[in-house]
């Protein structure tokens, strides 16, 4: 998945190893970059350390370059002999790849969507992934409603199996919050009541349904480890109403 603003960021990262390649490109031939494999390794590192390593072709060139060292110790004179010796330089240098950058930036701000309901057509899937109050709405009761918080496990697998249980909450709130207001458009219910002081809600959550029966008790007569006598609180009609509307 690509982001709209994938362009700037790549030519961001383009520009920042280009200018490691150049601070590289000041240390060859020293210290432990004084052989071609060195120097491709150290190249190499940089480009994939920013993820880059289908934009650039990197290149190692060699100098040559001969000196004279004299044979036998004393002071150089008419008889004097010398040796000549050859001592290699390497020089980096590197290419941006021009086709593949021009591919690249066609893809930018291209991004799969998946859908599980089959009759969307591509145009209404977009649609529904653009409606970002929606989207905030949920995240809103990530937060609110189920108290999401930084984790301190050190493994990720139990940071992932919390969030699991965090997503499958959230599953089935939009689950009852669907099967009640699906309900209401059957029985053309404009509104109910599940707000404190009995006020009411065209489009109810699940956290203000359930709020209706917070108070709600069931109470137990128990004598020798059996249960004698069971009572239990009288729901209202706002009440009996969200269960019918559930189906329960």
């Amino acid at each position: 998945m690509r982001s709209v603003n994938g362009i700037a960021t790549t030519e961001t990262s383009l520009k920042k190893v280009e200018q490691c390649l150049a601070l590289l490109n000041g240390k060859i031939n020293k210290r432990g970059l004084k052989t071609r494999k060195a120097i491709e390794e150290a190249a190499q590192q940089i480009i994939e350390e920013h993820k880059l390593e289908n934009f650039f072709h990197i290149s190692i060139g060699t100098i040559t370059e001969k000196y004279q060292v004299q044979i036998g110790t004393g002071r150089p004179g008419k008889n004097t002999k010398y040796r000549t010796g050859v001592n290699t330089l390497y020089t980096l240098s590197w290419t941006q790849k021009k086709q593949v950058l021009k591919q690249e930036a066609q893809t930018d701000g291209v991004f799969p969507l998946l859908c599980t309901d089959k009759q969307l057509t591509a145009k209404e899937v977009l649609k529904a992934y653009k409606y970002q109050p929606r989207l905030e709405k949920r995240f809103a009761q990530f937060k609110s409603i189920h108290h999401a918080a930084p984790l301190l496990f050190k493994k990720i697998e139990r940071i992932e199996a919390n969030m699991f249980g965090f997503f499958i909450a959230l599953v089935v709130q939009a689950l009852i919050e669907r099967e009640v207001r699906n309900k209401m458009k059957e029985q053309k219910i404009e509104k109910i009541r599940v707000y404190p002081e009995r006020r009411e809600a065209s489009h109810p959550t699940t956290s203000k349904i359930l709020d209706r029966f917070d108070n709600i008790c069931t109470y137990k007569i128990s004598e020798n480890s059996g249960v004698v006598e069971t009572f239990k609180d009288s729901l209202n009609e706002d009440q009996k109403l969200i269960l019918t509307l559930l189906n329960i």
